[in-house]
C-alpha cells in the first residue's frame, strides 16, 4: 500500500508543475528532486527502514526470479519476526485488562490473515509462472507488514 501510494503520487506530480524558489534565486528544484524527498525515511519505523534495506540488497544479488521470489520469502519471514516481537513488546507493557483486550484482537486477526491467505492461495493457483510466486508471496507480506506497524504505533504510543 506504502510503495502504491508513492507511485501515484510521482504520478501525480509529473502533471503538476513545480517551482521553487529561494531567498538567493537559487535554480529551479527539479520534479524529481522534488518527489524524491516528498516522503522522508524519517517517517517510516525503525523495522520498516531495516526491512527494506535487507529486501533491497537481497534484490540487488538476485535478478533472478527464483532469486526475487526467494528474496519475497526471506521479506515475510523478517516481517513476520517482527510482528511477534512488537507483540510481545506491547504485551509486556499493557496491564491484564489491556493485554487480554490485545490477545483477543490477535486471536481475531489471525483468523482473518489466515482466511485471506487461503483466499490469495486459491487466486493465485490459477495463474502460471513463476513471478505469481513472488506476488502472492508479498501480498501475504503486506498483511503482516500492515498489522505490524500497527501494533508498532501502538507500542511507540506507550512509549511517549
Amino acid at each position: 500500500m506504502h510503495k502504491f501510494l508513492i507511485y501515484i503520487m510521482t504520478i501525480i506530480s509529473l502533471f503538476i508543475p513545480i517551482v521553487s524558489y529561494s531567498a538567493n534565486d537559487a535554480p529551479i528544484k527539479t520534479q524529481k528532486e522534488v518527489v524524491s524527498n516528498a516522503i522522508p525515511e524519517n517517517h517510516k519505523s525503525k523495522i520498516e527502514i531495516k526491512i527494506e534495506a535487507m529486501e533491497n540488497e537481497c534484490m540487488e544479488k538476485n535478478q533472478t526470479q527464483a532469486g526475487m521470489n526467494n528474496c519475497a520469502g526471506q521479506t515475510f519471514e523478517a516481517w513476520d519476526k517482527a510482528l511477534n516481537d512488537v507483540y510481545g513488546k506491547l504485551m509486556k507493557k499493557l496491564d491484564k485488562q489491556g493485554r487480554l483486550a490485545l490477545k483477543n484482537a490477535q486471536r481475531e486477526w489471525l483468523k482473518y490473515r489466515d482466511s485471506h491467505f487461503i483466499f490469495l492461495e486459491t487466486y493465485y493457483e490459477k495463474f502460471d509462472g513463476s513471478m505469481y510466486v513472488g506476488m502472492r508471496i508479498q501480498d501475504k507480506t503486506e498483511i503482516i507488514r500492515d498489522r505490524t506497524l500497527i501494533l508498532q504505533s501502538l507500542l511507540l504510543l506507550t512509549e511517549l
